[in-house]
């Protein structure tokens, strides 16, 4: 199976914020069910119980999926609660972290707390993660004293700050695939990551300069994003080598991201939270964002955290109002099934939005990627030319049987504002007939062509497509007349073309308004590029 496919299998799934067009569930919209007046700043889950920490009240446990909370605070000296952690083996097992009285451990799901600050220098706790592989070595962030490492559980703990210069440690992720790789987020440091559990630390990432949240692609570790407290989201796709802006669309000013989380299940969703614009939601990898408001009375969300059993359920911690929480109903239109379009996927929440597949082949040149389409009077002279030349490499395999078999589609998608939205959509069918001969015809071993002088039945014309090695491939299209359905024009940009087909191989290109020369009510004339 492809990349390609195996992500566009991941998004299927995704869900977005609504944009004009896109079906709305109404049923869909946050509740808060309390702790009223709390503080909530961190969440940890059980499998039968829902766990969240409170600035001013401690630790609060509901057993009703967020419904009702009550205080589990026996044994605890701190009420200023900012990490929760469970033993992902022995789930009675909890971890706390408090600003005031240091750490506490449970071993009977938070019905007593007992200190465990032997070692640690500062009082104050602020980020723990376990190690999933071995849930005794547990790393603890701290307000002063950097970072901390136990490898009993938590009896005894170890300053680990070689290398790093932070004392301020906002947040830790361990790699969920190798943990000896640890990352962590700093006031006024940035992030920096440890290739030996933390024994030793290199700083990765200057600009944002302070960093509240970290989250790591369970399925591609080498991705990785950033909260940051003043300039939203960052993202690395080389574990922390490089790093580039990832906040189109969100909303927040200051661009303040408290919390990110990563759908385990569909890593093309993650969800932000911010104290001054709520709850934004991705599913294109952090491409772009829409708000995930409806019903938030306050926007001051200082924690996410999704249903363990349920990722479609959804808490937010907020500043004052306690917990809201979120739950996604069935794709539908207020009741009304829906079923989406090709180049179209279902959001349970939103109906059918944009299915853009990440991953696809592109020119390996800048401006080698042009499309031009001209909306002419009478329909009949309408035209649309899609050019990639210079592709990167492409085995005729990738093209599958398109004489018998191969559908083929051209999708385009605008991409300007919140999530991705279907502008137009032309098929290209297999099997064919054309003046009674096959409109497909293999070139040779290495190439493909479509001609259908007619268009029938959806306007397209041609599509030629030749394998080859790095910048040889070459995909054309053509399409004309009446039954050719140009997008509404002019274009918001940046957009996506991409042609694809049912094996999940594609080819794309991406237009902004670096590459465009003409794109007016009439016809839009541009080239590939940022």
């Amino acid at each position: 199976m492809t990349l390609c496919r195996v992500i566009r299998q991941l998004v299927l799934v995704a869900l977005l914020g609504a944009a004009p067009g896109l079906a709305l569930a109404g049923s869909n919209s946050w509740t808060s069910n309390g702790p009223a007046g709390q503080w909530m700043r961190t969440f940890a889950q059980s499998p039968s119980t829902l766990y969240a920490g409170s600035q001013i009240g401690g630790v609060f446990e509901s057993t009703d999926n967020g419904a009702s909370w009550n205080a589990i605070n026996t044994g605890m000296t701190g009420s200023s609660v900012f990490a929760l952690a469970v033993d992902p083996i022995t789930s009675s097992t909890l971890y706390a972290g408090t600003t005031d009285a240091g750490l506490f451990r449970s071993i009977d799901s938070g019905d007593n707390w007992t200190a465990i600050n032997t070692g640690l220098t500062t009082p104050s706790v602020i980020a723990i993660a376990i190690d999933s592989q071995t849930p005794t070595t547990i790393y603890a962030g701290t307000n002063g004293g950097g970072v901390f490492k136990t490898l009993d559980g938590g009896d005894t703990w170890t300053a680990i700050n070689t290398g790093s210069t932070a004392t301020i440690v906002q947040t830790l992720a361990i790699d969920p695939t190798n943990s000896d790789v640890v990352y962590m987020g700093a006031t006024t440091e940035g992030v920096f990551k440890s290739l030996d559990g933390g024994l030793n630390w290199t700083r990765v990432a200057v600009v944002p300069e302070l960093v509240f949240s970290i989250a790591i692609d369970p399925t591609a570790p080498d991705t990785v994003y950033v909260g940051s407290a003043l300039d939203g989201i960052f993202k690395s796709t080389n574990g922390g080598d490089s790093w580039f802006s990832s906040s189109t669309g969100i909303l927040a000013s200051p661009a303040t991201i408290r919390e990110l989380v990563i759908d385990p299940a569909n890593p093309s969703i993650l969800y932000a939270g911010s104290p001054f614009g709520g709850v934004f939601v991705s599913l294109n990898f952090g491409l772009s964002w829409a708000v995930l408001n409806t019903g938030l009375a306050n926007l001051n969300v200082s924690a996410i955290h999704l249903d363990n059993a349920t990722p479609t359920l959804i808490y937010a911690g907020t500043v004052g109002s306690g917990v809201s929480d979120y739950s996604q109903e069935a794709c539908d239109d207020e009741g009304t099934s829906v079923t989406c379009g090709a180049c179209e996927t279902c959001s349970p929440a939103f109906g059918c939005i944009g299915d853009v597949w990440l991953g696809c082949r592109v020119s390996t040149h800048l401006r080698k990627a042009k499309l031009t389409i001209k909306d002419k009077d009478p329909d009949s002279r309408d035209r649309m030319v899609w050019t990639l030349t210079r592709g990167e490499e492409t085995l005729v395999e990738a093209f599958g049987d398109p004489v018998t078999t191969t559908n083929y589609d051209a999708c385009i998608f605008d991409e300007s504002a919140g999530p991705p939205a279907l502008v137009m959509h032309t098929d290209v069918l297999p099997a064919l007939e054309c003046n009674n001969k096959p409109c497909w015809n293999a070139i040779g071993d290495h190439a493909f062509k479509y001609r259908n002088g007619d268009g029938v039945p959806n306007g397209a014309t041609k599509l030629i497509l030749k394998s080859g090695v790095e910048s040889k491939t070459k995909v054309i299209f053509k399409a004309k007349g009446e039954l050719l359905e140009i997008p509404p024009l002019p274009f918001n940009l940046p957009f996506r073309f991409q042609m694809r087909n049912d094996l999940g191989e594609c080819w794309e290109a991406i237009y902004t308004e670096a590459g465009v020369s003409k794109n007016d009510d009439a016809s839009f004339v541009g080239k590939d590029g940022l």
